[in-house]
């Protein structure tokens, strides 16, 4: 992090609210020429790069999030981070209980309530999370945040579903194969959730909504270990997560799509103006014609 902070350049737009106006145009600069284009030609030095003071307001972002402007898009947000929350800490759970002898020592009789777990099978399964971080990296941008999210978590909660319903009586290869997807599904519906999220979140409330996402996330993460509980039948575990794989995958449903578009493009508009001698833009402005320039998703 330390290190990071001499790296990583200032938010344009931040610089621009402070009126430092030469530094944004220096940044500007840097990111297209990273980004393979001239920034003197993109940003000549006859042009002047403004806040436009009509589209800016002094609300606190915490109340932005929940006036009706945005509440169309926080309430299924945050219903999308609950279910990832709970969908990924109870798949660990489901498969913490099925690779244990915990309910045969709860119906047991004996006094000696220590027992086991199949640390090789917990082994394989947790590995998936590397390989369903890699595939979401690969397959995010080809179908898109929305549909990438939705079939993960399906997918996800159907591997639950039938890992509840076949415990005890399937093939150990059988639950070792489903507790993998279970894990791989999970961790990639994760990390669509994660990208998606700050492309949707305009930046003047990215960094409080994201808090209140991530928020909303541990919510569900905390409410899992207290409805997932040794004493129920796995099968019952598995419709519980189908069901509320169903409901993320609704709340995904209505998200808009953010692949190929600039950051906060799909909900709202930039308040960046650039005038020069020329012409004068407005609306998209400079930080979407860099976005643009550099193939979608840029933002600084």
């Amino acid at each position: 992090m330390i290190l990071g902070f001499w790296f990583v350049p200032e938010s344009p737009r931040w610089l621009l609210t402070q009126g430092r106006h030469e530094e944004a145009l220096v940044v500007l600069r840097h990111a297209a020429d990273k980004n393979g284009k001239d920034g003197r030609t993109m940003f000549p030095d006859d042009v002047v790069i403004t806040h436009d003071e009509e589209e800016s307001t002094d609300d606190d972002s915490c109340l932005k999030l929940l006036s009706p402007k945005w509440f169309k898009l926080t309430m299924p947000l945050y219903s999308v981070w609950f279910g990832f929350g709970f969908l990924y800490y109870g798949g660990i759970l489901l498969i913490s209980l099925e690779f244990s002898d915990i309910q045969e020592v709860l119906q047991s009789s004996s006094a000696d309530d220590s027992h086991g777990f199949d640390y090789n099978a917990l082994f394989i399964s947790g590995s998936a999370e590397l390989f369903g971080l890699v595939v979401s990296t690969l397959i995010i941008d080809k179908l898109g945040r929305v549909a990438t999210q939705f079939s993960a978590y399906f997918l996800g909660g159907a591997a639950c579903l039938l890992l509840g319903c076949l415990s005890g009586s399937a093939p150990r290869t059988t639950t070792v194969a489903l507790a993998f997807a279970v894990r791989f599904f999970m961790m990639s519906g994760s990390c669509s959730t994660w990208a998606a999220t700050s492309e949707l979140l305009p930046t003047d409330i990215r960094t409080t909504g994201h808090s209140a996402a991530n928020a909303a996330g541990r919510m569900g993460g905390f409410a899992a270990p207290y409805l997932i509980t040794p004493g129920i039948a796995p099968s019952s575990i598995g419709m519980l997560m189908m069901g509320m794989s169903l409901f993320t995958c609704l709340m995904c449903t209505l998200l808009p799509e953010t692949s190929g578009k600039a950051l906060g493009e799909a909900t709202t508009t930039n308040t960046v103006v650039v005038e020069d001698s020329r012409s004068t833009r407005r609306g998209g402005g400079a930080l979407d014609d860099l976005a643009k320039a550099s193939g979608g998703n840029s933002d600084l």
